[in-house]
């Protein structure tokens, strides 16, 4: 009886092993995943408290002090060059108002420009 199914028998038998195999592969990853969660949640805990004591003493080392600052007051001297010494002729300031403003420069009123008087 068994001789025409044992080959079917241990074909099955090979297939059960595997399905066992990889269910205990899977419960074994799952418990590798959970362990390597939990040394990671270790860790950041540890990093976190050593950080914490780390900040906590160099705080602690501060030292404060009040001074109070004395000190001469420093002047800065400027030159600005000004030109009231200066001196134009008439005609040149006239010149010179006419080119800022733009306007051409009319002789006063009754006067010519000197050179212009006729000869007699």
């Amino acid at each position: 009886m068994i001789g025409g199914y044992g080959p079917l028998i241990a074909v099955v038998a090979v297939l059960l092993g595997s399905i066992g195999s990889f269910a205990y592969g899977i419960s074994t990853g799952e418990d590798r995943c959970t362990a390597r969660g939990t040394r990671d949640e270790q860790i950041r805990q540890r990093t976190f408290e050593d950080a914490q004591k780390g900040t906590a003493n160099a705080i602690a080392q501060i030292e404060i002090k009040h001074t109070t600052i004395h000190a001469a007051v420093e002047r800065e001297v400027r030159t600005r060059v000004e030109y009231r010494t200066c001196v134009h002729a008439p005609d040149v300031v006239r010149g010179i108002n006419a080119a800022l403003s733009g306007r051409p420069d009319a002789p006063d009123p009754g006067k010519l420009p000197a050179g212009t008087t006729p000869a007699r």
